[in-house]
């Protein structure tokens, strides 16, 4: 149940605020540029009216996974930094004597049982681009579009590898901090073989040591470490194994890279540089089918898309016919093969770009391909047409699940597609103009971009599992990002 009564503050120790917090510090910036109630009237559904005791103000509790994001900060550290940062507790509207603070495991029920509305982003990216309006910030109607992978939370690794990586992780912590003597002798044992028993209790022996330590009760970077142990060992008693993200894929960044986990086609603002679309698929999912959802969604953020760059993964027919209908310019270079447009039953396989492979409905990439001229002859007229071959691996075909009316039992499975090489002559010729030329040259914005939600707000990897939770990282983390751009935009 929310609680409906204002309470007013007459503390004067906020004075604190105005002496020890800076008019030009970020979080209070941050906490003023943007009217944070919206979250509480777009919540209100999820709680009930009458019954349950007062819950916890969903603007705060916001707020903490805005924090959360801003200074990649876990939940539990998040929560002890705002005991004592004034800046913090400014930017969560808390008194600066306050000190009943929340349990940290209130944000994970927050974001698991209140933050599940799919429509969470469009929300989230409509609210910054009308704080953006509202401070003069003009979007040029000018869409970049790309896509940037992150890594699963849980790796396609044994549950002893995973235990041994954060037990290697624990020791090189105690080393760095020069905390040698606090190692015990069983941390160098190493049990034969994939014995997970004994790596187990050489873990559980190893934190309940550590905790005994005194001198260690302070140091974050162990803690933080021996709280990843915790969490693994919680999941093998509760589990019976380390959780793998059961919605992460195998993706490919290029022929021989490959990462399990998602990826995040992203629609950015040429000019502002503030992201106005966003969708999340698991990891094998092809970037130019995404672009039509790209658009739709910056429409109803609020700008007019009047052009789109974009990588040769774009260069789909749909695509080209969809924004040839729709007056808007494409600028994406083709590709002889993704722009094939004379196969109509393609039945759901695509082309990946990155690795230069066929991709079937199942997800299965294809392991080799080839190149053939054929000649047919129509009317006595004889005619020269070159397609891709693409061959898959028959094993793989034989235990798919979608194999009905596309494997037949044959010695090998392959999928042609033909070059064609008249059918987009215009858009050769588009591109090789000056328009084209300088327009693409802008398509760096949208890596820079990406590199920066991986390195400031820690999007190179998932934070939990599962698709849903996946949606909701992105979200906040958009949102967070958003805002400081268009605080530096307004500085």
């Amino acid at each position: 149940m929310l609680n409906q009564q204002l309470e007013i503050s007459f503390d004067s120790h906020h004075e604190l605020y105005a002496m020890l917090v800076p008019k030009d510090n970020e979080l209070r910036r941050l906490a003023e540029i943007c009217d944070y109630s919206f979250i509480r009237s777009e919540l209100a559904s999820k709680y009930s009216e009458f019954m349950g005791r007062t819950a916890e103000d969903p603007v705060r509790l916001f707020k903490y996974l805005v924090l959360k994001m801003y200074s990649g900060l876990s939940d539990v550290d998040v929560v002890k930094h705002s005991l004592y940062d004034l800046s913090y507790k400014y930017f969560l509207g808390l008194a600066p004597e306050e000190t009943d603070l929340i349990n940290p495991s209130t944000l994970s029920k927050f974001r698991r049982l209140r933050l599940v509305d799919q429509n969470l982003f469009h929300m989230l990216v409509g609210k910054t681009l009308e704080v953006a309006k509202c401070r003069g910030v003009k979007l040029s109607g000018a869409l970049i579009v790309d896509s940037t992978h992150t890594e699963a939370c849980y790796g396609m690794h044994k549950p002893v590898e995973v235990l041994r990586m954060h037990k290697k992780n624990l020791l090189a912590a105690l080393r760095k901090m020069g905390a040698e003597q606090c190692i015990p002798d069983l941390a160098e044992h190493t049990p034969a073989g994939d014995d997970l028993t004994a790596e187990v209790e050489c873990c559980q022996r190893l934190c309940e040591h550590l905790r005994r330590q005194k001198c260690l009760e302070g140091v974050l970077a162990v803690q933080e470490r021996m709280r990843n142990i915790d969490e693994d060992l919680e999941d093998l008693a509760e589990e019976g194994e380390i959780a793998l993200d059961k919605d992460a894929r195998i993706g490919h960044k290029s022929q021989a890279h490959t990462f399990n986990g998602y990826k995040t086609h992203i629609g950015m603002d040429r000019d502002s540089r503030l992201v106005t679309a966003c969708v999340v698929t698991s990891g094998e999912a092809a970037d130019g089918p995404q672009l039509d959802a790209l658009v739709e969604q910056t429409r109803q953020a609020g700008m007019e898309v009047e052009s789109v760059t974009g990588d040769t993964a774009y260069s789909l027919t749909d695509n080209l016919e969809a924004c040839r209908e729709r007056g808007i310019t494409l600028y994406s270079k083709l590709h002889p093969v993704i722009s094939n447009g004379t196969r109509k039953d393609d039945r759901g396989f695509f082309l990946n770009k990155d690795s230069g492979m066929m991709v079937c409905p199942q997800g299965h990439q294809s392991v080799r391909k080839t190149r053939a001229t054929f000649h047919p002859s129509y009317k006595g007229k004889v005619y020269s047409r070159t397609r891709m071959i693409y061959y898959f691996d028959v094993e793989k075909c034989k235990r798919c699940p979608q194999r009905d009316g596309c494997y037949s039992g044959g010695k090998c499975k392959s999928y042609s597609v033909a070059i064609q090489k008249d059918i987009h002559k215009e858009h050769r010729e588009f591109q090789q103009s000056e328009e084209f030329r300088l327009n693409y040259r802008e398509r760096y914005r949208i890596e820079a971009k990406n590199g920066e939600l991986k390195t400031v707000y820690n999007y190179g990897k998932a934070e939990s599992f599962g698709l849903q939770r996946m949606q909701l990282q992105c979200a906040v983390s958009v949102f967070t990002c958003n805002l400081r751009r268009i605080l530096r935009i307004t500085k």
